[in-house]
């Protein structure tokens, strides 16, 4: 690989670390108004923050917004990539991987609100989290927090097999074969596409189901993370332009 080359890939990954965690780092600051007028102020003042303390993250206060939409298209674009006998050699990662995407998808709609409206940080509501099944954070914890119950609706009952699926082969131990071929049954490249797509329908209902708090929360994000994209992409056409001009002065 060429310096060339090098640098650009190097670019790509700075850009890929910092749409995510930029965005995160102003908002919980309450930076994103300045940062929308003056970015470079909004950087400044960060810096300085940054010098006296410790980042959010390290402190268990740094809320994450994840992407479930980004995640799965990655997940579903990998899998178109190879091909059936590829597939057939490692269909329970694939469960493994497709299942931790949704239940990151519940873990950090659970976190934002009950950081956000009953001001517990990460650390404290991780150990309420990883006590519970995710059935129960599904169900009578999402009930006590928004009012709303997803372990009620049909599609969580078709949700559920691939969880249970991941569970047995996680935590594998000699079981009749009946068991084993009805979780084995799931490990095909359409029963993967299809969890998929019902996770979408979850991340649907969460999404509408949000409190103000963790509404307005997102919005946030997403309007800077939107900026930051916009001006990465100007500094970019900029940078080209120039290396342009000086290959034609060479």
């Amino acid at each position: 690989m060429n310096k060339s080359n090098l640098s650009k890939k190097i670019d790509e990954f700075e850009h890929s670390v910092f749409k995510i965690l930029l965005p995160q780092v102003i908002v919980a600051y309450d930076l994103d108004d300045i940062y929308i007028r003056n970015e470079k102020l909004a950087l400044r003042k960060i810096d300085r923050i940054l010098e006296k303390q410790k980042i959010p993250l390290e402190r268990g206060e740094f809320l994450i917004i994840g992407d479930f939409k980004k995640d799965k298209r990655e997940l579903l674009s990998f899998i178109d990539k190879v091909n059936i006998r590829s597939f057939d050699a490692f269909p329970k990662m694939l469960l493994f991987y497709a299942v931790s995407i949704f239940e990151n998808l519940v873990n950090q709609h659970l976190q934002g609100e009950i950081q956000l409206n009953y001001g517990m940080n990460i650390k404290e509501t991780n150990k309420i989290l990883f006590k519970l099944t995710t059935e129960n954070k599904l169900g009578w914890l999402l009930e006590i927090l928004i009012g709303k119950n997803f372990t009620k609706h049909k599609t969580w009952e078709k949700i559920l097999p691939f969880v249970e699926a991941r569970n047995f082969f996680i935590h594998y131990k000699p079981e009749l074969d009946i068991k084993h071929d009805k979780h084995s049954r799931l490990l095909t490249v359409n029963s993967i596409k299809a969890f998929l797509d019902l996770s979408s329908k979850c991340c649907y209902f969460l999404t509408r189901a949000r409190t103000p708090k963790l509404k307005n929360y997102c919005n946030r994000i997403e309007k800077v993370t939107a900026i930051y994209n916009e001006r990465y992409k100007r500094r970019k056409l900029v940078k080209s332009a120039r290396i342009r001009r000086r290959t034609r002065v060479l």
